[in-house]
């Protein structure tokens, strides 16, 4: 289960690249849960034109009622 979960997680989140146009880019990616191993956040970078374009999404589920 933790494989599958594993490449799930390195199919949605592909590297990002050292380097776009003139900017360098570093990434990382750690789950707050300890026993997690994926999450709803996302990262992708992209050049298109004279532009280099980053997103960052970090994704909430339902609220638990308590």
């Amino acid at each position: 289960m933790r494989s599958v979960a594993e490449a799930a997680q390195r199919a949605l989140l592909r590297p990002l690249p050292d380097r776009l146009g003139a900017l360098h880019i570093a990434s990382s990616y750690l789950a707050a849960a300890k026993e997690a191993r994926i999450g709803g956040d996302l990262y992708a970078a992209a050049r298109t034109g004279s532009r280099t374009r980053l997103i960052i999404g970090d994704v909430r589920g339902p609220r638990r009622q308590v």
